[in-house]
């Protein structure tokens, strides 16, 4: 019996996934352009750690 994740969550798995790569990549590739964006990289990254811990302490704490 499997059953299929929500919709929201696939779109913020590969949110997270691609921008990890863009940010964490990047620079190697195209170090001038990703530069100029790092800062609001960084606070796109912790944002998405926060709402990533906050989902898991809410699947704990109301688990049933």
């Amino acid at each position: 019996m499997t059953e299929k994740p929500p919709l929201w969550a696939d779109i913020s798995l590969t949110l997270w996934v691609i921008s990890v790569g863009v940010f964490f990549f990047g620079g190697y590739f195209f170090p001038a352009q990703i530069g100029v964006y790092t800062q609001a990289g960084a606070a796109l990254y912790a944002l998405m750690v926060l709402v990533s811990v906050g989902t898991l302490a809410w699947k704990f704490l109301f688990r049933k």
